[in-house]
């Protein structure tokens, strides 16, 4: 990779000088052909006046190959970030300019929540979100998905290591969410959303507010409340859990079932008859579905006996 020379620099700068922006040379890398640009700062941002600062920087791995990144953050750590791709730096920070700090954001239950998009101009104009993330007190919220919604998105908690949070905190909200399983040093679950763009995109985004409205209303009130509160929809969750298993329940019976139905009226069982079962048992488990699913027993709901959430 070539490095960045000064010459270059004032010529891939121009669309941004023309704006205001000026470059931090300090911060930008030269031998990774970044240029950083001095921060900004956005008052009043939005109906709930929030406060963010802007983060700008260029990349050009390539020639004719160009991204901008825009980070917005918040003083309590949120930070969105929009990445366009374009063939030019002037089209890829126009498409920056369109988009106002205040669309990036929106605050939940008096938290503020951080959508995150990538556009590629060299196919569309269209933004994707690849990510959220929601500071609810301690608790870090936070989404990851790929463009386009072709797997099931990431949800993790983070920083709340000392909460004991029942597995279906999550799961009550609806058939989208997934139980809540700790992996990799923190609480992990799943969202299915519309795999088809761009209503995946806002599905992606409403539900991740509900899932922070949710959250921000359960930790706020005491762990005895939660069973109570959603009891009905924390058997509906259970259920759902133990659809694998009786899926392969259902499957299993019915080989005896044709058995019964074919041999006690005469016929004859021809044997690809009995690959029947496996075959139904694969399609039931994994039909519209992008991950390998539980084959369990789940626990069943009960109280939650603790008074107060960890401070």
């Amino acid at each position: 990779m070539i490095p960045l020379t000064h010459h270059d620099i004032l010529t891939l700068v121009a669309a941004f000088a023309r704006q205001g922006r000026r470059v931090d040379l300090a911060a930008s890398d030269r031998s990774a052909r970044k240029i950083v640009f001095q921060t900004l700062t956005h008052t009043e941002v939005g109906a709930a006046q929030l406060t963010l600062v802007e983060s700008l920087y260029l990349e050009n791995p390539r020639p004719e190959q160009y991204r901008v990144v825009r980070e917005l953050r918040h003083a309590n750590g949120t930070t969105a970030y929009l990445q366009v791709d374009g063939s030019s730096p002037e089209a890829a920070y126009e498409r920056i300019l369109a988009t106002p700090p205040e669309s990036q954001f929106t605050v939940v239950a008096e938290w503020p929540v951080a959508h995150s998009y990538t556009v590629d101009l060299t196919r569309s104009s269209m933004a994707w979100l690849t990510a959220a993330e929601a500071h609810i007190g301690a608790v870090q919220l936070r989404l990851a998905t790929q463009a386009g919604g072709r797997v099931p998105a990431e949800l993790t908690l983070h920083g709340a290591d000392d909460y004991q949070l029942p597995e279906d905190v999550l799961a009550v909200l609806g058939w989208a969410w997934r139980p809540l399983v700790w992996r990799r040093g923190c609480w992990n679950s799943l969202l299915h959303v519309t795999r088809r763009e761009p209503q995946c995109s806002q599905d992606l985004q409403t539900r991740f507010d509900q899932t922070v409205a949710h959250l921000a209303t359960t930790l706020a009130a005491a762990p005895s409340e939660f069973h109570p509160r959603f009891k009905r929809a924390r058997w509906r969750a259970a259920l759902q859990r133990a659809l694998p298993l009786l899926a392969c329940v259902a499957v299993l019976a019915s080989l005896p079932v044709l058995q019964v139905l074919l041999f006690n009226r005469g016929f004859e069982m021809p044997p690809w008859v009995l690959g029947l079962p496996p075959l139904l048992l694969v399609s039931a488990l994994l039909a519209g579905t992008h991950h390998i699913p539980e084959i369990i027993f789940p626990p069943l709901p009960r109280p939650l006996k603790s008074d107060a959430w960890p401070q």
